[in-house]
């Protein structure tokens, strides 16, 4: 699917699923993180107070299984959504274009290597 964002360039984006109307998104921007991604969504999940949050992982063009790792366990747990583009995106842009495709009343970003 092609989609015009605020930054008039065309994007190619590939949502794991539609959205969900959840109140709070939270934005994990990556790119090649698949030694950390799988711990870091695991951490989200795991905290009580991301219950009813979803959880967008927006790649910027990974070479290597980030998005199929991200792919997997959101098909176990439906809060978990992989947005990818094809090209090499900013951490900044990469977090507007999920707000913009998946939409929140709050937003939270956070990196894949973060400590949790």
């Amino acid at each position: 699917m092609t989609t015009k964002f605020q930054s008039e360039q065309a994007a190619t984006v590939r949502p794991s699923r539609s959205p969900t109307g959840a109140d709070v998104l939270i934005v994990v921007p990556t790119l090649n993180e698949a030694d950390h991604i799988a711990d870091a969504i695991a951490a989200l999940q795991a905290d009580c107070g991301c219950s009813d949050t979803l959880i967008a992982v927006a790649d910027g063009g990974s070479s290597d299984n980030t998005p199929a790792i991200v792919e997997g366990i959101g098909t176990a747990d439906p809060r978990v959504r992989m947005l990818t583009t094809v090209e090499r995106l900013s951490t900044s842009a990469l977090i507007n274009r999920a707000v913009e495709f998946y939409g929140a009343l709050a937003t939270l970003a956070c990196k894949a290597r973060c400590a949790c």
